[in-house]
């Protein structure tokens, strides 16, 4: 009984396994995997057939030719398999004792492509669309075998199956811009490859015509005018389509001579229009600007430009005028054209407030009848307009250091120089609150002719300025630069002191200098090489009056003190890296005075032994520590410097001052003219009893301080000096210029030949016999002569030839091709009215720079009274400025 129950457990056991494992065989399912979903020409497709379950599998494969009809098993046995068909495969899996089987994989479709190649064909030659054009495209399959296909379509943005070959935008945007490609398919499984992409570009805009010419009208001599019509961006696919007078209407079949290249020939006058179009249905582009063709009248335009000045500048007005000059009773309507970037308005007289460089640029016209007659004037010739910025002068002094008796020549340059400049020369006066005034010099308050300026007895440092102006109104430029001339040793209420007292200084050593005088507010200037002024502050510290250099920088400048209305005498400092200097006094040493010389190095005091030069010659060489000069004389003057143990300092130039000078002209004296010399203090005041010598001989000595030569001749040309109380002028060259002879001579063939001439013309009236009188008869200008003085175009112009004897010849003068009848030459044209000229006005906003300061004497916006100029800053002689525009005092 034991054993029965035990079999019977076991066999239930084994009944279970058996179940339980014949469950798990039925929940396995199989998968197809494949390398590649497109079986490709002459390729093969692998398939791998895999089950979740591991066990040893045996594997079927099927193929259909859906996915719902089965056909019989075509491999049995390989997970893998090699396929060259097209169809729809699955599989499943085999295994055990007794056969089972997984469930089926899902099926997997593989097509497979043909040789056949798909081309996308455009219906229309262009791959330049416009917005709202259509766009027509084919797809056509090449190669021999399958007719009946089908359709994919691949574009910008989609892709979609197509039964038909024709893929159509009626009204294409931006959006449809991109690549085109199409492939054929053949009952699910076969497909050619993707055509290769043509690339299509959708534009926002709709493109516009331009109307060309070869002239701009209908002349008496050739009566034709070929026009053309051109679409940009340009294509070979526009037909083009012409339209007169009103563009609404039909397009030209007639009245013109149409060419195949967009071109017509046309005889009548009138407006004209063009358009392009293309493609079924017509694409149009927009219509081009109206181009009027006008039959030419013999009358001429004119354009004139006030100021008459080719460059102009920002801050002036500007008038251009168009002008028929010879019918100034016909009322006109007038047209411009130019290469600037402004549009002139379609007026007579055109008024640009304040021209900017967009203004730049040639300018013409032309006039047209306005009664609406097709009739006009030929363009006239173009005028060139120039704009500028506001100009600023250059302005040059010389010399820049004062010498007795020397002249100081100032020399103002404008850039672009033209006619009609005048030039204003300014004194600049220092002012306690760091500002300078400018002063308007003699004789420049209406301005000077010439660009250069000459300044006589200048006898201390002083600065000026220039500026010029031109036209009325007087337009101004900016004030040029301040430039100076200083003096080292005159005599001034203001002083300035260098310690240490010398010229030459070492790089990064400290230094003092003080300003002294009648003030007690000083500022301390300087002018680098590159001339520009600068505050001692800019550098170093200014404490009071003094200017503490912690290290003078930067080289070469030239040193002055300023105070309220004055300048002191001025320094010329120098650094130098080299590690010897040569010490030699900061001011001129007054003639007859004691001067020492020496020679420093970097780290020591003053060193011997030490070979002094004079303008590069040797004057001293021995084991002295200086070159000591007991009473300097003119000859002491000059370049020194010094030599030690083989280094040799950088020369300096000692100035020698004298209590009197001799003031003569610098530049030769004309032969024959009258020159004054005269005998002065350095302060400039002529001093009395005086000596004057020529070539160390007297040649005057009274009472005076002046000598006159009345006529001087090639014999007065020599060495002048003076001598007073002791003291004596260095000597100084007068120059005497022999007068040309060609100018007499000139003179006396001018008074031969004048008197030739009227003997001849004695002679010709007294052999004639009769006087000739010519009778003009004249059409009486409608006009009151007493108020217009203008002759008609119909009055008959007479003059008589006297070459031809007695007889009186005369002809009337008329423009070319004109008949005299005003009617006949304008065909139509019946009364003639007033002209009632229109003027149009541009005004500019102010441009940055251009200030009241810059342009004195009104306001640039009133234009049109020019009763008067008030030119305060003319009238007061001097305005207020700063001269350092980077700082703020």
């Amino acid at each position: 009984m034991g054993h029965t129950l035990i079999c019977v457990l076991g066999l239930c056991l084994l009944n279970t396994l058996f179940y339980c494992h014949h469950n798990q065989v039925n929940r396995s399912r199989a998968s197809v995997k494949a390398d590649k979903g497109v079986i490709p020409l002459g390729g093969t497709v692998r398939l791998t057939c895999c089950v979740d379950v591991s066990a040893d599998w045996k594997y079927d494969w099927y193929r259909g030719s859906s996915k719902f009809s089965e056909i019989q098993i075509f491999k049995h046995g390989e997970p893998q398999i090699n396929m060259t068909q097209a169809g729809t495969y699955w599989c499943r899996g085999s295994g055990g004792d007794q056969v089972s089987f997984t469930d089926n994989s899902t099926a997997i479709s593989i097509e497979k492509k043909v040789p056949n190649r798909a081309v996308v064909i455009m219906q229309h030659n262009w791959t330049q669309i416009f917005s709202g054009e259509s766009i027509h495209v084919r797809c056509e399959i090449e190669g021999i075998g399958i007719t009946d296909w089908e359709y994919e379509w691949r574009r910008p943005n989609s892709n979609f199956p197509s039964k038909h070959s024709e893929l159509r935008i009626s009204s294409a945007t931006e959006y449809h811009s991109g690549n085109y490609m199409c492939k054929g398919t053949r009952d699910y499984y076969f497909s050619t490859e993707w055509s290769k992409a043509i690339v299509l570009t959708v534009s926002s805009h709709r493109p516009y015509a331009h109307v060309s010419a070869n002239k701009r009208g209908l002349t008496l001599g050739d009566n034709t005018v070929t026009l053309t019509c051109s679409v940009n961006p340009p294509s070979s696919c526009w037909k083009y389509y012409w339209y007169r007078d009103d563009k609404t209407s039909k397009h030209l079949t007639k009245d013109a001579i149409f060419h195949s290249n967009g071109q017509i020939t046309v005889s009548k006058e009138g407006y004209y229009w063009c358009r392009g179009g293309r493609g079924n249905p017509v694409y149009y582009t927009d219509f081009s600007y109206s181009f009027n063709i006008d039959r030419i009248v013999t009358y001429r335009a004119i354009v004139s430009l006030q100021p008459k000045w080719s460059v102009v500048y920002i801050g002036q007005t500007l008038y251009l005028t168009c002008e028929i000059r010879e019918r100034k009773d016909i009322e006109w309507e007038y047209e411009w054209v130019t290469t600037s970037s402004w549009n002139p308005p379609n007026q007579h007289e055109c008024i640009i407030k304040n021209p900017s460089p967009s203004h730049t640029g040639n300018y013409s016209c032309k006039a047209k009848l306005k009664n609406g007659l097709h009739y006009s004037t030929a363009w006239s010739d173009s005028i060139e307009v120039t704009v500028s910025d506001q100009p600023k002068p250059v302005l040059t002094v010389s010399p820049l250091w004062l010498r007795p008796g020397a002249l100081v020549t100032l020399s103002c340059k404008v850039e672009n120089p033209a006619v009609g400049w005048r030039f204003y020369w300014y004194k600049i006066v220092p002012e306690l609150d760091f500002s300078y005034i400018y002063e308007l010099l003699p004789g420049s308050s209406n301005g000077t002719g010439q660009d250069s300026y000459i300044l006589n007895g200048q006898t201390q440092t002083a600065g000026y300025v220039c500026r010029a102006g031109r036209g009325d109104p007087v337009y101004y430029t900016h004030y040029s630069k301040e430039k100076f001339v200083w003096s080292g040793g005159f005599v001034s209420q203001a002083s300035l002191t260098v310690h240490p007292d010398r010229v030459q200084h070492f790089t990064n050593q400290s230094g003092l200098l003080s300003c002294e005088g009648n003030s007690t507010k000083w500022r301390m200037m300087f002018s680098a090489e590159d001339s520009n002024l600068f505050h001692c502050s800019d550098w170093n510290v200014m404490t009071g009056s003094t200017c503490n250099n912690n290290s003078f920088w930067p080289r070469n400048v030239v040193y002055w003190c300023e105070s309220g209305g004055e300048f002191s005498s001025a320094v010329n400092i120098t650094l130098q890296d080299e590690n010897i200097i040569l010490v030699s006094p900061v001011h001129p040493v007054p003639k007859g005075n004691s001067v020492s010389l020496g020679c420093k190095l970097r780290e020591e005091k003053m060193v011997s032994n030490v070979i002094f030069y004079q303008n590069d010659k040797v004057i001293q060489n021995d084991t002295r520590t200086e070159l000591n000069i007991s009473a300097v004389s003119k000859s002491d003057e000059g370049f020194y410097k010094c030599q030690y143990s083989g280094k040799e300092s950088p020369p300096s130039w000692m100035t020698v001052k004298y209590d009197i000078f001799l003031a003569l002209p610098v530049h030769p004296v004309a032969e024959g003219d009258s020159v004054t010399l005269g005998c002065k203090l350095n302060t400039g005041v002529l001093v009395y009893n005086v000596v004057f010598y020529q070539n160390d001989q007297v040649v005057q000595n009274d009472t005076g301080g002046e000598l006159t030569l009345p006529a001087v001749s090639k014999s007065d040309e020599g060495f002048y000096k003076c001598r007073s109380s002791g003291k004596e002028s260095p000597q100084t060259w007068m120059a005497v210029s022999v007068s040309k002879p060609w100018v007499p001579v000139l003179l006396v063939v001018g008074l031969v030949s004048g008197f030739t001439l009227f003997v001849l013309l004695l002679l010709c009236w007294f052999q004639k016999t009769k006087i000739f009188r010519c009778n003009q008869s004249q059409t009486t200008n409608q006009k009151n002569p007493s108020t217009d003085k203008r002759i008609s175009q119909d009055e008959t112009q007479i003059y008589c030839s006297l070459a031809h004897g007695d007889v009186c010849i005369y002809e009337s003068l008329r423009p070319p091709g004109a008949t005299g009848n005003v009617s006949d030459d304008l065909n139509h044209l019946k009364d003639v009215e007033d002209n009632n000229s229109d003027v149009c006005i541009y005004e500019s906003p102010t441009h940055p720079g251009v200030t009241g300061n810059d342009v004195p004497g009104g306001d640039l916006n009133d234009v049109g009274d020019n009763s008067s100029n008030d030119d305060t800053d003319e009238s007061s002689d001097y305005c207020n400025v700063n001269p350092y525009q980077r700082y703020d005092r």
